[in-house]
């Protein structure tokens, strides 16, 4: 081959490089942002899912916690029966405009900066329990069953 001149097989092999290249850069812009949301969207239903447990399987900690002194929340008496003195506390917590009982609220469903809900409803849609803190959008929502006075109720669980 004479000095600058091109070989056709060099053209043709430039052609095919630079197309694997921004076909794989079309591939990683498009991806990503959709993966992202769905991880997002995992770790909010997997918070929510957290703090259900907590609420209709736990005791909270320490065992007979109360509105003032409390590190974890939990309404079970037994898993899934839900204790009445605990649900009591729960709505206390919950009408309090305070920020730093709000924040330790939040802490001890080990939330940092998500919003949350918490509704406990009986089957006939009457509500026990009404506790939202900042505004929810995205959102992971978990809904649970538990006892509650020999009747079923329904824990919902928002968080965003």
């Amino acid at each position: 081959m004479l000095k600058g001149q091109i070989n056709i097989h060099f053209i043709i092999s430039l052609i095919i490089f630079f197309g694997i290249i921004a076909y794989i850069a079309y591939f990683l812009i498009t991806f990503n942002p959709t993966y992202r949301y769905e991880v997002e969207e995992n770790l909010l239903y997997m918070k929510a899912y957290q703090i259900s447990e907590f609420l209709i399987k736990d005791s909270g900690k320490p065992l007979n916690w109360n509105s003032t002194e409390y590190k974890r929340i939990g309404l079970a008496s037994t898993p899934y029966i839900l204790r009445e003195s605990k649900i009591n506390a729960l709505k206390e917590l919950c009408n309090t405009t305070d920020e730093t009982k709000i924040k330790k609220l939040s802490e001890a469903f080990g939330l940092d900066n998500n919003a949350f809900e918490i509704y406990i409803n009986y089957l006939d849609g009457t509500n026990l329990v009404n506790c939202s803190f900042g505004y929810v959008g995205k959102k992971g929502v978990i809904k649970r069953v538990a006892i509650f006075n020999n009747n079923l109720v329904e824990v919902i669980v928002y968080v965003s």
